[in-house]
């Protein structure tokens, strides 16, 4: 708790590490809940005892960064607790053998064959490590959890922790409340989900990309297989709980969104539609045209470009646009270009 406090007083910025974050829930945890889920069960041999023991203590570290987790991640690992049955009974030994060998390397007296079989069971551990996190068939991903449900799981289990030391009505009572409002969180979430549409112009250096979604259904245009290895579409799809992808590799220059018509120059420079007054032109490509001569003619409401243009015409472009008085919009700088408007 010190230490928690120190840091705290150090830098703020702290607060807001994942890596920080999971570790002082995983202790908090594990002081806090395990006490409680230890005294569901008390077996009077050695051995149960002692395996009880480390299983209540991996059940509460992984109640205590479940949650967040799943909210940074979307996954869950589903050999967690063979890892931690193999890892922490020698976990406390491994430490204290460490500082010894640190200070006996420090003062230059460490035998050689120490260090080689420290060094030896360092390297087997993360080879063990290494191998449990290989193995993706046992590990759920894509799991799409928000920030109210992240907080809402945590009530969740105080209520539960809170139960289980005194049962009473009040506290069944509690916990059964949090769980209608996870309910009720999920539902809500899925109907928003059914009834949002977007269109959406991700910023990927060098690249276009473009998305429109109407509820769980995306339909990406990008000649790139982008969505598969490119992790903020990837972290998007999952956080929107997107269920569907079809992909096109040709886009039309002209989109039309809701109430909104969406122009796309591209390097092939069609702009020339007679009978069409585009609000919001999207520039991709690095088209080499006269935008001043475009705005004037077109006189759209905003002007996008995206990450796949030559930064010297972005400089360009945004002078022109603050000469015109048309608002101007940069993927590298503003983030993803959204525009929303549900469905119903």
């Amino acid at each position: 708790m010190f230490l928690f406090l120190f840091y705290c007083c150090l830098t703020l910025t702290y607060l807001f590490e994942v890596g920080f974050q999971l570790s002082y829930l995983a202790v908090f945890a594990i002081v806090w809940i395990q006490p409680k889920l230890y005294s569901i069960w008390k077996p009077k041999l050695w051995l149960p005892t002692k395996m009880w023991q480390l299983f209540t203590v991996s059940i509460a570290a992984q109640l205590g960064v479940l949650p967040l987790s799943l909210y940074y991640f979307h996954q869950f690992p589903g050999l967690f607790f063979m890892s931690n049955l193999i890892i922490i009974p020698f976990l406390g030994i491994i430490l204290l053998v460490g500082i010894i060998v640190i200070l006996l390397s420090v003062f230059e007296i460490l035998p050689q064959f120490i260090g080689d079989f420290y060094s030896y069971v360092i390297y087997a551990m993360n080879n063990f490590v290494s191998w449990i996190a290989q193995q993706e068939d046992f590990v759920i991903q894509n799991i799409s959890f928000s920030l109210v449900l992240m907080l809402l799981f945590y009530v969740f289990i105080f209520g539960t922790m809170k139960w289980i030391e005194k049962r009473s009505f009040h506290r069944l009572a509690f916990v059964l409340v949090s769980v209608i409002a996870i309910q009720l969180i999920v539902i809500f979430e899925k109907y928003k989900l059914q009834s949002t549409s977007e269109f959406i112009v991700f910023n990927v250096t060098r690249n276009s990309l473009i998305t429109k979604r109407f509820g769980s259904d995306l339909t990406l245009y990008s000649k790139d297989s982008l969505h598969k290895t490119n992790n903020i579409i990837t972290t998007y799809l999952v956080g929107a709980g997107i269920k569907r992808v079809q992909q096109q590799k040709q886009v039309n220059n002209l989109i039309k969104f809701h109430k909104e018509t969406i122009l796309i120059v591209d390097s092939l420079e069609i702009y020339n539609f007679k009978s069409v007054k585009p609000s919001i032109i999207l520039l991709r490509q690095s088209p080499k045209i006269n935008v001043e001569r475009l705005l004037q003619k077109l006189k759209p409401k905003l002007l996008v470009a995206d990450g796949s243009n030559y930064k010297s015409y972005i400089t360009k472009w945004e002078e022109t646009c603050f000469k015109n008085k048309t608002p101007f919009y940069y993927t590298k700088q503003k983030g993803a270009f959204i525009l929303k408007e549900p469905l119903y």
